[in-house]
């Protein structure tokens, strides 16, 4: 099973408007699950991203379209972006509205130290939600997501090189969660960017652990 994460865009050549940007994704993987060989089948899914950089007109219409697709490619929306900008609460109308449409939200959360928007986010989300990152909780913080079950999305080499880490061993994070057996997964980030695979970050994850 792969997701993908991708904002819907109107600035790509030859492609006019978001709803055009997000019929390609959609197309393409479809054109590719098509050609696989069924006994070596990949899953691919994809969550259309709120850019919390964008405006609330452009969260709006990531969700409307994610709406949309969501009997097909499309399984939910993402909260992301650079963690310095925009505000949780200024999108709640977004989310509000992909509540409306059962669409389950992922949350990028404590990517930096914000403990106002990481307690508004904790009791915003519900059972089908997920947390991305979750790396600079105060205590109190994280025993309310320990409580709340909702699983979190770990990105190992993505965390170091943000935090300026050196060692898996280092996370801050991801030692708690697997001695609590909390629901966690493990994922690669943008691949382009930090150069790594699932399995790189499965083996490192194992190796810290040892």
């Amino acid at each position: 099973y792969l997701e993908l994460r991708t904002t819907p865009r109107s600035d790509i050549p030859d492609l006019s408007s978001a709803r055009q940007y997000v019929e390609t994704v959609v197309s393409a993987v479809r054109e590719c699950e098509a050609r696989q060989d069924l006994r070596e089948r990949i899953v691919v899914r994809v969550l259309l991203s709120i850019n919390r950089a964008g405006t609330l007109e452009e969260a709006m219409e990531a969700v409307q379209l994610a709406g949309e697709y969501a009997k097909g490619v499309v399984v939910g929306v993402d909260f992301s972006g650079n963690p310095t900008k925009g505000d949780f609460k200024e999108f709640l109308p977004a989310f509000e509205r992909a509540r409306a449409l059962s669409l389950p939200i992922t949350f990028h959360i404590a990517e930096v130290d914000n403990p106002s928007e990481i307690s508004a986010m904790l009791a915003y989300a519900r059972p089908g939600d997920r947390f991305g990152h979750a790396l600079k909780l105060a205590m109190a913080q994280r025993s309310v997501l320990q409580g709340s079950g909702i699983p979190i999305e770990i990105c190992p080499t993505s965390n170091l090189r943000t935090l300026q880490l050196s060692r898996h061993e280092d996370h801050p994070t991801l030692p708690h969660w697997l001695a609590a057996s909390h629901p966690i997964t493990i994922c690669t980030d943008d691949r382009g960017i930090f150069q790594c695979s699932l399995t790189s970050e499965l083996l490192n994850v194992a190796e810290s652990q040892r």
